[in-house]
């Protein structure tokens, strides 16, 4: 008897853990996913410059949500030898973590101080 409820033990841990990375596996791929879209249309308004585009700091929306949300992240990057820019682009994530969620870049702001806050 005491093996049995050492066995559902370990089988119940097991399942909260397979749960719980699954959980925070899909939030950090949508992370990724967000930073992705981020830079993809930085990058799509370097080529209007001369050189090859680095992304200097990328910070991202701050914390991690379980649920849709829009919020700002501020980029810095330069194209060759440019002084670097610094921009803010609203990206929007919409949908949940049982069904995934969507990315969206709403809007790319225009270059700000290099020691502006988004």
């Amino acid at each position: 008897m005491f093996r049995s409820k050492r066995i559902a033990l370990f089988a119940t841990a097991a399942v909260v853990f397979l749960v719980v990375s699954l959980i925070l596996a899909r939030l950090f791929a949508t992370a990724n996913t967000e930073r992705t879209a981020v830079v993809d249309a930085i990058r799509a308004q370097s080529i209007a410059h001369p050189g090859t585009f680095k992304l200097l700091r990328y910070d991202g929306p701050s914390k991690f949500s379980i649920a849709s949300r829009s919020a700002a992240a501020r980029v810095v990057w330069r194209v060759g030898t440019t002084l670097p820019l610094v921009q803010c682009v609203t990206v929007a994530r919409a949908g949940n973590l049982l069904t995934g969620f969507d990315v969206t870049v709403i809007k790319v702001g225009a270059p700000i101080g290099l020691e502006s806050d988004c």
